[in-house]
Order: C-alpha cells, then structure tokens, then sequence
C-alpha cells in the first residue's frame, strides 16, 4: 500500500517537528514530539504526548478494511468511570475504564473512528441524533470521561482537559462534550460495530500471524473433538460388551480355605478377553481374604487363575482415625475358546474375619474407563491449553486485552 501524499507539512513552532496533515477537514495538529498545538500560545503540556502503544494502530500507518484503505492520522485516549445500573442491588455500579480513538481516513479523504478498549475494536459511525439526552434511563450505560492524550490531527479544537459524558446502549451511543464549566458544549451521537480481530490482522498484512492463530484453533477443534470421539466410541463399546455369567452370592467362612466353591459352568466360542467383576461384604473391622477363580477344562486341567483380594485397614495418625478398604475386584485375562468350562471359587487366606460375602459378574469385550478418562483429559488439557495460547497471541498482536 502507497502512503497517503500529505496536503501540507507544518513545521511544529515548538520543537520544528513535520507534521504532514492529510485530512483537508482538520483545524488542530498535535505535533507528535512535543505535543505542542497549531494556533495555540500555550506552552506544549508537561506530558509527551505521542500515540498509545499498539501492535497494529499507530500513527500515518496504513491498513485495508471494509472495501477501503485506511491511514492512521491522529488518536486520542480518554479514561473515567462506567456506571451500570445493578437491579438486585437497585443502584449504579461503577468501574474504571477507558478508551482509545483512532482517526482515519480513506483515500478519499473520508475520516471515520475506531474504538479500541480492553474489550476489542469496532468502527464508530456518527449517525443523526434521534432521541433526548436519556438522563435517569437505568438502560444505558453512563460514561464519565477525561481526555488524557491527544496527538495527531483533529477536525475540532480538543480542550486541554476535555470531559465528556457518554450514553451507551446496544452499540448506540450519545456522546456530550462538556466545557470548562461543565455545560453541555456539544451533543453527537454514534452506532459502534464490532471488528474481528483476525479482520484487522488481515487488514494489516499479518499472515503469518493470522496462519498460527488458525493452526492454533485447528489444534484447540482437534483436541476438543478427540475428546468427544473418545466418549462416544467408549459409549459403542458399551453396546459389545455381554454378560456371559453371573456369580451367584456366596459366603465363605473361615473353615472353607482351600476347598474348592463351584460357581458354575461357561462356554466360548472364540477366545475372549474377560473381565470379573466380584464384589463384597466384608465386616466392619481389619481383615482380608484372598483367593483365586479357578477355570479347568473338560478334562480337569487348569486354564486361568484369577486373584482376588479383599481388605479393610484402619489406624490413628497425626491426622486423627484414617480407614481404607477394598470391597471389590475387576480383574481382566484374556480366555481361550472351549466348551464347557467348570468355575470355581478357592479361598487362599482369611484373616481377622468370620465370613464374608462373595457376587458378581463375568463380561466378554469389556471397555475399560480408565484410557478414556486420561485420554479424554489429555485432549482437554491440550485444548485448553492451545485456546489460551491461540488467544495469548490474538492480545499479543492486536492489543485486545480480552479475546
């Protein structure tokens, strides 16, 4: 993009700096070193004035948006107070803000604002005044401003210390400059329209930001829905999953140790990975019991063990009583296909306890929850992460502070 020619260049009386003025409609500059103004006496003010630091706007640059090209010819920060009206409260809340104004203009010589705040940028368009200052109304938004810094070129004559009072409700603003008296000096009215800031990245040539914000977003949509594939798939499974025998209650005592329990028979067609669901009674003091389900074949041999252990402990520490306990086992082993399999039940050890209570189930193609949690929580955890960071780099580059 070619730079606008300047209509002339004012050297500034003060310091001799070149302001080049590009809007025919301006009557005030603000030199950019010293901060001195055309047509004023005045010593220039005791701070520097000089434009905001913004990653994209700054001044005499240059950027594409809406159809036109647009250069950056002068800015102007306000900050105060925004009261709000708080309905359960029933009275007005109030929180510091403040705001920027960014003048440009196209390349015919049309000049419009954009607004930048901590929430984002939009274009602001003067519209005509419809309504009566909305004085009371609890619907809007009351603005209380103070001009802080102005450089650049203006189309009006800024006070040195201009207030202004502002109504805001859905993007509609009336904005009331104030005098050194505090009267109403000059009544505008605005309508405000949100601008993406990938609109402004673009506009300002950033494409090789705009390509890691998008691979940002890809990665943070992946991870997200590798999440979700994840539940979904874990939730099919469920639908493969068969209960191919249930343990019946059984109740062991101590004087059955060793002898085997039969819980009954099974068949498989195919080998099968298998999981046993066994769950307990235990009494309520210390104890264990371990043992093992036995499955033998037709001809009595041993195909699979599968341990089971059960326990209940308690104590005293420095933190007071503690108790922990394991009332249940689901216990995977992958079986071998064959008919007529005899499943039996042999306690090993039995301590503490007078008896306990033996159920449950035996599942074919069992999902297991455990990989999809982590799994689902590292593809959160990532998503996460890659969002923030995808929205680290958006306020990095555009100087949005919530994105």
């Amino acid at each position: 993009m070619t730079e606008f020619e300047p209509i002339r260049v004012i050297n500034c009386k003060n310091c001799g700096f070149p302001m080049r003025q590009y809007n025919p409609n301006s009557i005030m500059m603000v030199c950019e070193s010293c901060g001195t103004r055309t047509g004023d006496n005045q010593q220039p003010p005791a701070y520097k004035a000089e434009a905001p630091r913004n990653p994209l706007f700054k001044l005499h640059e240059q950027f594409r948006l809406n159809g036109d090209v647009w250069q950056v010819i002068g800015c102007q920060t306000y900050s105060g107070m925004v009261e709000e009206w708080d309905d359960e409260d029933n009275a007005w809340e109030r929180t510091p803000w403040s705001y920027i104004t960014w003048w440009v203009l196209n390349e015919a010589r049309e000049i419009a604002w954009i607004v930048q705040d901590k929430s984002g940028y939009s274009w602001s368009r003067k519209v005509t005044i419809t309504s009566s200052i909305p004085e009371g109304d609890t619907s809007y938004e009351v603005g209380h401003w103070s001009l802080t810094n102005t450089v650049g070129e203006l189309s009006y004559y800024p006070l040195e210390d201009e207030q202004v009072t502002s109504y805001e409700r859905d993007n509609w603003s009336m904005e009331i400059l104030l005098d050194e008296q505090g009267n109403k000096r000059e009544i505008e009215a605005f309508k405000s329209e949100p601008i993406n800031p990938m609109e402004l990245l673009e506009g300002f040539d950033k494409a090789d930001i705009m390509a890691r914000i998008k691979r940002a977003k890809l990665a943070t949509k992946a991870a997200f829905a590798s999440a979700l594939i994840l539940a979904l798939s874990y939730g099919l499974l469920q639908f493969f999953e068969k209960t191919v025998m249930t343990i019946p209650p059984t109740q062991i005592t101590q004087a059955m140790l060793n002898k085997p329990i039969p819980l009954g028979s099974l068949t498989l067609d195919n080998d099968s990975l298998m999981q046993f669901n066994v769950n307990s009674q235990i009494e309520r003091r210390d104890g264990n019991f371990d043992g093992n389900i036995v499955i033998r074949d037709t001809d009595k041999a041993v195909v699979a063990e599968v341990p089971l252990s059960m326990w209940r402990e308690s104590g005293r520490d420095s933190d007071g009583n503690w108790t922990e306990d394991q009332s249940g086992n689901s216990p995977k082993i992958m079986i071998p296909a064959g008919s007529n399999y005899q499943l039996s039940l042999v306690p090993e050890t039995f301590t503490s306890w007078n008896t306990i209570s033996l159920n449950g189930k035996i599942v074919r193609n069992a999902s297991s929850l455990t990989p999809v949690v982590l799994g689902g929580l590292a593809a959160i955890l990532l998503g996460l992460f890659m969002l923030r960071r995808r929205h680290k780099v958006i306020r990095r580059e555009t100087g949005v502070t919530y994105a």
